[in-house]
């Protein structure tokens, strides 16, 4: 965990953003949020966004070339397999991150504490 890569520093601006947003809406309301839940609510919608836009970006580099497949002549194919690899090795990082996202938010769940 480094706190001077740019990713870390975006992500502490963002959730400081969050989190005074957080404070000036629980202010007005006669009842306060829970410090641990509100931080937890932060990280699982940062988490979101960055999951959502992945998608977004693989999915039309998917559909493109899927698309050249079933369309392209037998030569034209054995191309149009070369540029899967780099999209396999991509989704299957993208795979193992959500995995061990998962078991992350398994513990959290099953964390008494929170």
């Amino acid at each position: 965990f480094n706190v001077h890569r740019p990713i870390v520093k975006d992500f502490i601006q963002s959730m400081s953003e969050y989190l005074r947003t957080c404070h000036s809406i629980s202010a007005k309301c006669e009842e306060q949020l829970d410090f641990g839940l509100v931080v937890l609510e932060g990280v699982l919608s940062s988490v979101a966004t960055k999951y959502a836009r992945r998608v977004y970006i693989f999915e039309p580099a998917l559909a493109s070339t899927l698309r050249d497949l079933r369309t392209a002549s037998h030569d034209a194919s054995r191309n149009t397999i070369h540029r899967l690899l780099p999209l396999r090795n991509s989704l299957s990082r993208f795979e193992q991150a959500n995995s061990a996202l998962v078991r992350v938010l398994e513990n959290l769940l099953n964390d008494d504490e929170i």
